[in-house]
């Protein structure tokens, strides 16, 4: 592909990019990009930062079970209440290898 074409192939992205813009602010380039940043930062704040998901993982691995409760609270985030539910899982499957890891008593034969 020539550099011609890619910038020919560039200048078509930026038109449609242009159009969707002017369709969801009413044709005012400034306000194009307010309106990216708002919608981005209220998707943001709904879904949760990565911190959130960290946030999550801990207290679903350290308090087990128990973090179900705080899933239905409407304060948590959605990537918080997704850690939560990994943590929990984590959780779940290393107490499972703990019990597995046992060693099993083996019987005595003797008179």
């Amino acid at each position: 592909m020539s550099a011609e074409e890619m910038v020919e192939y560039e200048e078509v992205w930026f038109e449609s990019r242009r159009d969707d813009d002017d369709a969801l602010t009413g044709g005012s380039p400034s306000s194009a990009g307010r309106l990216d940043w708002r919608l981005a930062r209220a998707r943001m704040a709904e879904d949760g930062t990565q911190a959130d998901l960290v946030l999550g993982v801990v207290m679903g691995f350290v308090f087990g079970v128990i973090m179900f409760f705080w899933i239905w609270d409407r304060g948590i985030t959605r990537r918080q209440k997704v850690g939560i539910l990994f943590g929990i899982g984590f959780n779940l499957m290393m107490g499972m290898m703990r019990i597995q890891s046992r060693p099993y008593p083996v019987p005595e034969h003797g008179a």
